[in-house]
């Protein structure tokens, strides 16, 4: 009889002590989420899922963090309540291996506790305080600024990505008219889109757009690369026709490199008494190479790179020969 009594006590022991050890996952847990916390919005990309991510898994975190303090604490009169709490807290967040080993312990320490004679979960019945020493506060801290600046940083990422001038306007009618910005029409062969972007060219702000147009399949891509160089810093309109000649060459090799294309030749020409220049290049495509053609020119302190990739020449000619400029 005392074998058995003594049998008995020890393996309330250990569940008590297992109890007390739940309380250490639980505090594992809660770090493994604060740290969670603070990576996952690097993964995200919209503002709402950052703001969701980080306040649920904050919130989960902070809890599990004190929740597994109070188990280790001993025979605390909350200490049912905790571990139930746990066990359907931990059951939706069971979604990779660490989360589903957590419930499972949680669950268990959970019908450990309710297997306990009555004199036993009456020792369970202390208002005990949670004890925070400063290794836990360093820790916290660090944790809770980790999550913090992630998710500023990521917000503000967010926020700059959305902000800048990528987002492709609704569609165009085939004939282009940018009498307002960029003043030129232009007559694509099909629907058409719109880019704003903008890049730094020796220390200024150059805003550009880009019109592209797919008219179908094996018909080719039809695009206007526009810039609008600042009037203060840069002076195509009066610059010497041999040397805005040069420049015009090589914005030309830059627009052919940018399409990862190869120049095959290009020939000299005249636009709006300006000059200008006809290139054809090749472009690699993991379904063969394609012709390409293109036009550059400037009016005044605009360039303007006309190209089509996968058409035919007339089909080039036709589409680059309809832009007009309409004067700025």
């Amino acid at each position: 009889m005392s074998t058995v009594n003594t049998d008995t006590l020890e393996t309330i022991k250990q569940d008590i002590r297992h109890i007390r050890r739940s309380g250490t996952y639980a505090e594992t847990f809660g770090v493994v989420l604060l740290a969670s916390a603070g990576i996952g919005p690097f993964l995200l990309k919209s503002r709402l899922g950052v703001l969701i991510w980080v306040s649920s898994l904050l919130f989960l975190g902070i809890y599990f963090l004190f929740t597994g303090r109070y188990l280790k604490g001993g025979f605390g009169q909350l200490t049912k309540v905790v571990l139930r709490t746990n066990r359907y807290v931990t059951l939706p967040l069971s979604i990779a291996i660490i989360p589903i080993y957590f419930h499972l312990n949680a669950s268990k320490s959970y019908r450990v506790y309710t297997t306990f004679p009555d004199k036993v979960q009456a020792l369970f019945n202390k208002p005990i305080k949670i004890r925070i020493g400063i290794v836990d506060v360093l820790v916290l801290t660090g944790l809770l600024s980790l999550v913090a600046l992630s998710a500023i940083y990521n917000l503000h990422r967010i926020d700059a990505a959305s902000s800048k001038a990528h987002q492709i306007a609704a569609p165009l009618a085939p004939r282009v008219d940018t009498a307002t910005s960029y003043h030129f029409t232009i007559k694509f062969p099909g629907a058409s889109s719109v880019v704003n972007l903008s890049e730094t060219v020796s220390g200024q702000t150059v805003s550009y757009s880009v019109f592209a147009s797919t008219p179908g399949k094996g018909q080719g891509d039809f695009r206007v690369y526009a810039y609008h160089y600042p009037d203060n810093a840069f002076k195509f309109a009066t610059m010497p026709e041999v040397t805005l000649a040069a420049a015009v060459h090589k914005s030309l090799i830059s627009a052919v490199q940018a399409a990862q294309g190869t120049l095959v030749n290009s020939t000299p020409a005249d636009f709006a008494g300006r000059p200008s220049e006809d290139g054809e290049f090749t472009d690699k495509t993991f379904a063969g190479s394609r012709i390409g053609y293109i036009r550059v020119f400037y009016i005044e302190n605009y360039q303007y790179n006309l190209m089509a990739i996968g058409s035919t020449k007339a089909t080039f000619d036709n589409f680059a020969n309809s832009f007009q400029f309409r004067g700025a």
